[in-house]
């Protein structure tokens, strides 16, 4: 489900572009506790296994979708932030990844940064 809501997220981005510049995406994790509304930094966030895993998830979710689409990303920060400590990709992650995948590839195609924190 996740996959499919950004996917069609991705797809309206593309449909409503106008300037043909490629885009900047970052990855971050936010933990929310016990307020729906206060957002917290994963080092407050509770076991960096939970944190770990959400990290996970959101890359592959990303990764997904935008292989789903033509968006063409410039600039992709995975979770390298100082506000994003206790937040990283494991080292195997990048590895379970088809980057020649079709669309993907076009999608990073214009890829002139990467910024990853393992």
């Amino acid at each position: 489900m996740d996959v499919s809501l950004l996917s069609e997220a991705f797809s309206s981005i593309v449909a409503n572009w106008k300037t043909g510049k490629p885009l900047s995406l970052s990855l971050e994790v936010v933990v929310y506790r016990q307020d729906a509304e206060q957002r917290l930094p994963p080092l407050a966030g509770g076991s960096w296994r939970f944190i770990w895993q959400s990290a996970a998830d959101i890359f592959h979710t990303t990764i997904r979708s935008l292989a789903a689409n033509n968006l063409p990303i410039e600039k992709l920060n995975i979770f390298n932030d100082r506000q994003l400590q206790r937040c990283s990709l494991a080292c195997n992650e990048l590895g379970s990844i088809y980057f020649e995948h079709k669309r993907l590839a076009i999608s990073l195609s214009t890829l002139k940064s990467l910024s990853v924190s393992y």
